[in-house]
């Protein structure tokens, strides 16, 4: 779990929304200082929120997306983006409580493994990269870490039980029929060669009756077996492949005239065809398993964030009026 998943809800896409909004040219533009507000941003059931651990993932976001501080709507900026963090920080707070609630514990080796993560993927060159070497926000990263820690055994808890049942995927299936169909498909074999003329002469030989593999060799050696004949290929009819509506003309066991492509000119000989066709439950069980399961976990999820807001005691400070610049693209940054 890493700084962009602690936590899901609308905290986190509402706060990547506000920083890409304001990206920069230039990927990485540092700022000299930040000024965090003293106090707390929130309680939830009287547990205290720092403004230093919403300000963590304010600082977190706006270094990913790659951001600098400037111009006149700077405050309005900084104002948006921490408002978005303290509900994200909010939701973690009580999807950490909900964990140890139900008698999770935090590790101190995972918490050290967590906090070494987050770090990592903290961009150089930016603020928080300097403050955290700084040693400065150790605390904030250390909740940081322990939360992480706890609110990813909650979410393997919801993992374990969206799993859908036979029933449910066989369901799924019959309703959904149309979504498994497979359309006609050609499958080929093909030679790229890197000028026409070359391209004419393996077409020539091929009509002769030589071994496509033999061709593939000598005209493509060192390309691979999707390119030198040595390998079958399949593609559907409606692809939009400039090898499309010439392998659907073929039949059987013809040859094409070099068709233009971007890595050079490819011979096609059609091996068969094959009609449009349902796909069995079978074949697509696996998908349907990993699709509803990640279906059912999100709404699992959905619903326990709502539960836990609505049963929380929340109560959130004033926002402070912001000192620090916010986002918005650098007039000098370049490309």
């Amino acid at each position: 779990m890493n700084f962009r998943t602690a936590a899901l809800g609308a905290g986190w896409v509402a706060a990547v929304a506000v920083a890409f909004a304001w990206r920069a040219l230039a990927p990485r533009c540092p700022l000299d200082t930040w000024s965090t507000p003293p106090g707390v941003a929130a309680t939830v059931d009287g547990h205290e929120v720092p403004w230093e651990d919403v300000d963590l993932d304010v600082l977190a976001a706006l270094a990913q997306a790659g951001v600098r501080y400037e111009g006149p709507t700077a405050a309005r900026q900084l104002r948006d983006l921490r408002q978005a963090m303290r509900e994200r920080a909010i939701e973690r707070t009580l999807l950490k409580r909900e964990a140890s609630r139900r008698g999770h514990r935090a590790d101190p080796a995972a918490v050290q493994a967590a906090r070494e993560k987050l770090w990592s993927q903290v961009p150089e060159g930016t603020l928080l990269h300097r403050l955290l070497r700084e040693r400065r926000w150790e605390q904030a990263l250390r909740r940081r870490a322990e939360a992480n820690v706890l609110v990813e055994q909650l979410l393997a808890d919801l993992r374990a039980r969206s799993s859908p049942s036979e029933d449910e995927l066989r369901a799924y299936y019959r309703e959904n029929l149309g979504r498994f169909r497979e359309p006609e498909a050609a499958f080929f074999r093909q030679v790229v060669t890197p000028d026409r003329a070359a391209a004419e002469e393996v077409a020539r030989r091929l009509r002769a009756g030589e071994p496509i593999e033999a061709l593939g060799q000598r005209f493509a050696p060192d390309r691979s077996g999707f390119e030198n004949g040595s390998a079958e290929l399949r593609m559907f009819r409606g692809n939009p492949d400039p090898r499309e509506p010439v392998l659907f003309r073929l039949r059987p066991g013809e040859v094409s005239d070099p068709v233009e492509l971007s890595t050079g000119f490819a011979v096609l000989r059609l091996e068969r065809r094959t009609p449009p066709r349902e796909l069995r439950f079978e074949e697509v069980r696996d998908q349907l398993d990993k699709t509803l399961a990640a279906r059912k976990f999100d709404a699992a999820l959905r619903q326990l964030v709502r539960r836990l807001r609505e049963t929380a005691r929340i109560t959130r400070s004033p926002l402070p009026e912001a000192e620090t610049p916010a986002p918005s693209p650098s007039p000098t940054g370049g490309r």
